[in-house]
């Protein structure tokens, strides 16, 4: 192998290793770039307040929605520890850019027995009643 092969292949390594490294900090910076101020700062609305608490699904998933609009899921293949809910009429997702998961709302949280539940997609979740958060009529 000639110097001129190997002094490119190791420009070619290292420039792999530098792109292979860099790329959470790629992602992240993207993500913070396509966030609007006024998307990031975004409590949740009135109308999906009762949505907010600890939810655990009955297959095994857990869903945090605050209040402040921020929210965290873990499922089987796939969890987050930070993100932007963002709820419209029927669906309801958890993320921001391309690490985002969303769910249909099959039925919004109501009680039974007790309970806080909610179906989205093909789980029924339930949170305490002690965690009750009731949307007042004016």
């Amino acid at each position: 192998m000639s110097k001129f092969t190997l002094i490119i292949f190791l420009i070619i390594a290292c420039a792999a290793i530098i792109l292979i490294s860099s790329t959470p900090i790629l992602l992240h910076v993207w993500q913070v770039s396509n966030t609007s101020p006024s998307e990031a700062d975004a409590p949740l609305e009135i109308a999906y307040i009762n949505f907010a608490g600890e939810w655990y699904g009955d297959k095994g998933s857990w869903i945090l929605i605050r209040l402040d609009g921020a929210g965290e899921f873990k499922a089987a293949t796939k969890s987050l520890r930070k993100g932007r809910v963002v709820i419209i009429e029927d669906s309801i997702s958890i993320g921001s850019g391309i690490y985002k998961k969303t769910w249909k709302i099959r039925s919004a949280p109501f009680i039974e027995e007790g309970y806080w539940q909610m179906q989205l997609d093909d789980e029924v979740y339930y949170r305490e009643q002690n965690l009750t958060i009731v949307r007042l009529s004016a």
